[in-house]
């Protein structure tokens, strides 16, 4: 049961793929997506095959594990792309802030992961050391981005962008690593755009009413004209 459970960590970071760990904090939820491109075809039908438990405890699982108790755990979304030979797979998941302290794909990584509150902030935070550089010797850059929707207050991101926020933690830095991230969760940090996204029903219930009201309206203001003009 260990080999299916380390397939999907070890043909990330032998198989020379490109992956991207993305982190959307929106609508208090946590969006977690971790696109995986550059794949050959022996891994894509691998990973295609297999399957990724969402939460960390799956990790104490062991050899003498079932694959039904294996496969009642909750596990998360998969899309699989192939298009003119070249291969992608998207793993994603919306937590909500209890669920995703236990994420599986970050505690990979690190000793601890917690969220606390201190009022309206909120707080991400992780031990110092980046573990992941001490298992697998081939990997040599991780890229962390998160992307809040509301306003940030204080982080120890190494750039950022609009509202992406991003780690690179390579060798060399990975024992003093930390991710710190705290925002305020009732400040929202959106634009125009964000907010008919996020709100995409009732602009088009508003579409729809002003086609439907909108001629009625017109008549009855030309009718009004033509009575005033009598």
């Amino acid at each position: 049961m260990k080999k299916i459970i380390m397939i999907f960590i070890s043909v990330l970071l032998f198989s020379g793929c490109s992956v991207e760990y993305n982190l959307n904090i929106k609508n208090n939820k946590y969006i977690e997506n971790i696109d995986i491109s550059n794949i050959n075809l022996e891994n894509y039908n691998i990973l295609n095959n297999s399957q990724l438990a969402l939460f960390s405890d799956t990790r104490k699982l062991t050899d003498t594990t079932s694959l039904e108790e294996y496969n009642s755990y909750p596990k998360y979304d998969k899309k699989n792309t192939n298009k003119n030979n070249l291969y992608k797979i998207n793993y994603s998941y919306d937590f909500d802030i209890n669920d995703y302290t236990d994420s599986n794909a970050v505690k990979s990584c690190y000793e601890y992961f917690k969220i606390t509150t201190n009022g309206n902030n909120v707080t991400l935070s992780t031990s110092n050391k980046f573990n992941c550089f001490n298992s697998y010797n081939e990997l040599d850059k991780v890229t962390i981005n998160i992307t809040s929707y509301y306003g940030v207050v204080r982080s120890n991101a190494d750039k950022v962008n609009g509202k992406t926020y991003t780690w690179e933690i390579t060798k060399e830095n990975a024992s003093n690593k930390p991710i710190l991230f705290e925002y305020d969760n009732t400040k929202r940090n959106i634009t125009l755009i964000d907010y008919f996204t996020d709100n995409i029903y009732l602009v088009v219930l508003f579409g729809v009413l002003l086609f439907v009201v909108g001629p009625i309206l017109i008549i009855i203001i030309r009718k009004n004209n033509k009575v005033n003009k009598i």
